[in-house]
């Protein structure tokens, strides 16, 4: 065997034990990091979704047509307010 193949062997073994130290030490410290690390919380569950408006009435057009009219006729603030009132009235039934 000539010295070539002797440093060449030399060479190998060195780099394998360096290999093998390197990732010993990486094992360690990613045992470490996992160790210190905070336990894994799980995210509430979504809400559930929200719920469907109700079905508008078929009395509900005309109504709202209604008060939208008394509002428009009105002749003074006042008038308006009695007309919003009492359309919200009938919606409210």
């Amino acid at each position: 065997m000539t010295f070539d193949d002797d440093l060449k062997r030399a060479f190998d073994a060195l780099s394998d034990r360096l290999h093998a130290e390197v990732q010993h030490q990486i094992d360690a410290a990613m045992a470490e990091l996992r160790a210190a690390a905070p336990p894994a919380v799980e995210p509430p569950p979504p809400p559930p979704p929200p719920e469907p408006p109700p079905a508008v009435q078929d009395t509900t057009v005309p109504d709202l047509a209604a008060a939208m009219r008394q509002m428009d006729e009105a002749r003074s603030l006042t008038d308006v307010l009695d007309a919003l009132t009492s359309g919200a009235a009938r919606q409210s039934r």
